[in-house]
């Protein structure tokens, strides 16, 4: 029997990607279809935004001095001057003993410092009534106090957002610059796998694992995926269908085949695929500990272990890092989603990442426990929790960081 030599997962992703060639891989796309990927270079405001000052409400501009004491039951009256109109040029004077009506948006002239809510007043033939007293500066957007010329936008190596498009959008961009996706190739090994619509007996099963794992990772638009062909434990197709596919895929994710034992083929079939070969063949966690890390030929090589939950577990949790480092982001590793109170005890073991299904309802979690090959236990939990490796359990009322299901 071969045995695993583990490591921590945060040594195993750490020590992994410092044996990474960086990608420079990039092109332009557009902006309107840039949402979730991942920016290549900074984006810096060429302009000021907004590129005047002007109101952020319908109101009346005038000087906030001029209205100190103003309420509802004293009111102060205003002489009405006009309105400002949306996309014309202001005039050269304005009178500021005056008040003059404004839309959104409108610019604020010179000699004025605030606007009045227009639900504050009320307007009797030529008179304005400011029921209300405001201070310099309220309701107006200065030029500039939104994005300066030379502000960082958006930095190398982040997911952009929609609200970060907005942004880029405002300077009227229309093509932004960000990496290439990452190809990955999805093999399924086994020789009880069948596909679906294929017949099953008592020693076979169908394949859930590269459904899953394809699903998981077309969560982020800076993927590429493709599930290739179920191959029956057969050393020299594996092989074969790796070498043909070589130049066509970033990564290789061979799931099943990464279990501990005279028979593991994956193992083979990496070390004839080039240098170094396999760096990690286990890690400390659980579920999820024959996670196979190898570089062969610069060439990335991961093999997810065979049991459905370890599958998933241990392709988000180590090789999702890894690939997000590979496809350029800078924040490699993800966030919990949020944090709540345990309501019973968990035990775990030390020295191991322990990976608990949950069910989390408000601020209360509440443990699923079941084997790495039940399925079940995933879908029918919504959030997952870490016992960390140098935690001997988690106890009842404790709150504890969760990741959500994805």
């Amino acid at each position: 029997m071969e045995f695993l030599k583990t490591q921590s997962r945060n040594a195993a992703i750490e020590g992994y990607i410092k044996k990474l060639v960086s990608r420079i891989d990039f092109e332009e796309i557009p902006l309107k279809n840039s949402v979730g990927r991942i920016v290549s270079l900074d984006q810096i405001a060429s302009f000021d935004i907004p590129g005047f000052s002007r109101s952020i409400v319908d109101g009346y501009i005038c000087v906030s001095g001029m209205t100190s004491g103003a309420g509802p039951g004293n009111p102060i009256p205003f002489t009405y001057g006009g309105e400002i109109q949306m996309g014309e040029s202001l005039k050269d004077t304005y009178d500021s003993d005056k008040v003059y009506y404004i839309p959104t948006g409108a610019p604020i002239p010179k000699g004025f410092d605030a606007v009045v809510m227009i639900e504050n007043t009320e307007k009797v033939n030529n008179t304005i009534y400011i029921e209300k007293s405001v201070f310099k500066g309220e309701n107006i957007i200065y030029k500039g106090e939104d994005l300066k010329a030379g502000d960082k936008i958006t930095e190398k190596g982040r997911v952009l957002r929609s609200v970060d498009i907005g942004a880029i959008a405002s300077q009227g961009i229309e093509s932004v610059s960000v990496y290439k996706k990452v190809k990955i190739a999805i093999i399924p090994t086994g020789k009880e796998l069948k596909r679906a619509g294929e017949d099953i007996d008592a020693k076979s099963v169908y394949d859930v694992n590269s459904f899953m794992l394809k699903s998981l990772l077309d969560k982020f638009k800076y993927f590429e995926t493709e599930i290739f062909r179920i191959i029956k434990d057969d050393e020299d197709e594996l092989y074969g269908l790796i070498k043909d596919n070589y130049d066509k895929f970033d990564v290789f994710v061979i799931s099943g085949g990464s279990s501990k034992g005279m028979r593991d083929i994956t193992t083979r079939v990496i070390e004839k695929l080039g240098s170094p070969g396999i760096l990690i063949h286990g890690i400390d966690m659980s579920p999820g500990k024959p996670t196979i890390l190898s570089l062969c030929n610069n060439k990335i090589v991961f093999g997810a272990p065979g049991h459905p939950v370890s599958s998933y577990i241990s392709v988000r949790f180590v090789m999702v890092p890894i690939l997000n480092y590979f496809a350029g982001k800078t924040d490699i590793f993800e966030k919990p989603a949020g944090r709540g109170k345990l309501k019973a005890d968990i035990p775990s073991k030390h020295g191991l990442d322990d990976f608990i299904r949950v069910i989390i309802e408000g601020e209360e979690i509440e443990p699923i426990f079941g084997k790495s090959g039940m399925v079940s236990t995933l879908s029918k939990s919504n959030g997952i929790i870490i016992a960390e490796n140098e935690k001997e359990g988690l106890y009842k009322g404790e709150y504890v960081d969760y990741y959500g299901i994805i």
